[in-house]
């Protein structure tokens, strides 16, 4: 059973001096978890909980797996029983992994879903077939990638996504044509609540609020001056305690 906590240990926001890991998940899901040190009503939640406040809320979701070698089946299969659990349509989905098997025995167990690769160079997936994995998007370093390395993922129509861009300085090398989006740290006020048990899974309900100058729309550039508030679930790979 996955529960959905953002710390390796329990303290902050607990008081409890264990590590989750320390702890079986009916213990954690018992836990009232702290606001300025005062116990609250609310307790660590189930990670089915919030797949199902996304299924209610109608948000789309980026589920990456982050799994060891010799952990692929277990983790995956946790994966794809929270989302079997919470019922949320598969269309509302994006899984991805840097890790190729864990692609691809999910790919298996859900053919049906839509799937990113993740990489630091797109020439380490030039090789894969992607449509046979049902992998639409590529997801590469900012910092690793030119133009002309997005451009041939560009022309297999793949989606392409770089991470970390938390400056728009980061982007000055790069047509802006040559990707549909980016991952950031963002601008703004963020609050949110999430479960860290490294190397398998993070999983986190953010509340986001950002102010943007810049509007990508279609390859061009403009002003603008618009301020977004959201709820945004991210998550990777759920933990089986």
């Amino acid at each position: 059973m996955a529960v959905v906590f953002h710390d390796a240990y329990l303290g902050r926001m607990t008081g409890d001096r264990r590590s989750v890991l320390a702890c079986r998940s009916d213990e954690l899901c018992r836990m009232p978890l702290y606001f300025r040190d005062q116990p609250t009503q609310e307790t660590i939640p189930l990670a089915t909980d919030y797949l199902r406040l996304a299924k209610a809320h109608r948000l789309f979701v980026h589920l990456e797996l982050k799994v060891h070698d010799q952990e692929i089946q277990r983790v995956v299969d946790a994966a794809i029983a929270s989302i079997a659990s919470s019922q949320i349509a598969l269309n509302a989905l994006r899984i991805s992994s840097f890790s190729l098997p864990a692609l691809t025995y999910c790919h298996t167990q859900l053919p049906g879903a839509a799937y990113g690769i993740a990489c630091h160079h797109p020439v380490e997936v030039a090789h894969l077939d992607c449509a046979a994995l049902g992998v639409v998007s590529v997801h590469a370093n900012v910092e690793a990638v030119q133009t002309a390395d997005l451009a041939p993922l560009k022309q297999r129509g793949l989606e392409v996504y770089l991470y970390t861009v938390n400056h728009a300085a980061s982007l000055a090398h790069l047509s802006a044509d040559a990707f549909d989006g980016v991952f950031t740290k963002g601008s703004g006020t963020k609050f949110g609540v999430g479960f860290t048990g490294l190397p398998f899974i993070d999983i986190n309900f953010e509340y986001r609020m950002g102010d943007f100058t810049e509007l990508k729309t279609n390859g061009s550039t403009s002003s603008t001056d618009v301020t977004n508030k959201a709820f945004m679930i991210s998550l990777s790979l759920p933990f089986v305690l």
